[in-house]
């Protein structure tokens, strides 16, 4: 299966995406990345032949009053034409957005193209590149915040709880 996973921009959306690529990779899927073209992002796919990355030139939203602004429509429709040129030669089964500002073109792309798209949320608030996706995506999962107290035991291999709690489906 062709596998997307635009993953770029922070360590916090990068590292995640990078152990996805890696699991599905030892799956036998083929894989492509999206990332940022922040430094951290090169420097964390430098020497990695197992699948392939594309840069993207998208920048954060700023506040819709900065002029900022105008770069920011720019370099997303830029970064939009390339996903959508991208996903004409990679044909793509599924997009995995792992949230942040270089996420939402390619999910966007997905969905004009009528390709799967997940988005996930690590986060106890949608950041607002999740917060936009989340309409345009098939599907939605996200951490909660951990309920309750820890394990009181003192060997910390049981100490755990896991938060994971799918979202609601969005089926076309």
């Amino acid at each position: 299966m062709n596998t997307v996973i635009a993953c770029g921009g922070t360590g916090g959306h990068l590292f995640p995406g990078l152990a996805v690529a890696e699991a599905l990779r030892a799956r036998g899927h083929e894989v492509l990345l999206f990332i940022s073209e922040k430094e951290v992002d090169a420097l964390a796919v430098e020497g990695r032949t197992e699948f392939r990355y594309e840069k993207l030139p998208t920048v954060a939203l700023p506040s819709p009053f900065s002029p900022a602004i105008l770069a920011f429509v720019r370099r997303f429709n830029e970064s939009l034409s390339l996903c959508r040129a991208i996903f004409r030669k990679f044909q793509p089964q599924v997009v995995l957005g792992m949230g942040g500002f270089t996420s939402t073109a390619p999910v966007v792309a997905a969905r004009f193209r009528g390709v799967a798209s997940f988005i996930h949320e690590s986060n106890a608030v949608p950041g607002k590149a999740n917060r936009y996706t989340a309409f345009r995506s098939r599907r939605a999962s996200r951490f909660q915040r951990v309920r309750g107290v820890l394990s009181q035991s003192t060997d910390r291999s049981h100490r755990h709880a896991d938060s994971s709690q799918p979202a609601t489906d969005r089926s076309r």
